[in-house]
């Protein structure tokens, strides 16, 4: 199985290595210590040094979220960190508060990216779409 190493392995390689190892050492060890994550071309792209990846937990990458607000497209309550963790619960992904990096709250309808820190490498970009309610 070919994964993609999160951590320095010794006798594996530096972060962000592909490497091949046996599927058992991989789906047993690597896997659910959050060492490395499967290898896969489409999903994977290194920008800086951090690795933006599409699918790595099941995490869904586009959430819709109703809101009310005014005609001018405003919010009554702007979406926070703590909405798009209430959102990420219902789709049974648990991470913290202090994981979800938002550049601001949402005053407004539209499309928003969140950008949510699995390990110190690896972030996932969420795009959430804010609808009016009603």
């Amino acid at each position: 199985m070919k994964v993609v190493l999160l951590e320095n392995i010794r006798k594996l390689g530096p972060i962000g290595t592909i490497v091949y190892v046996k599927n058992g050492y991989a789906r047993n060890f690597l896997l659910p210590h959050i060492y490395t994550i499967p290898f896969n071309i489409h999903a994977i792209s290194p920008s800086k040094d951090i690795l933006h990846i599409d699918h790595p937990y099941r995490v869904p990458t586009y959430l819709l979220y109703m809101r009310s607000s005014k005609d001018n497209g405003e919010l009554f309550e702007a979406v926070k960190d703590t909405d798009v963790l209430y959102l990420l619960r219902k789709f049974n992904v648990y991470v913290w508060r202090d994981q979800i990096y938002m550049a601001t709250v949402f005053k407004r309808l539209g499309e928003h990216y969140v950008n949510i820190t699995i390990t110190n490498h690896v972030a996932i970009k969420v795009c959430i779409k804010v609808l009016r309610k009603g």
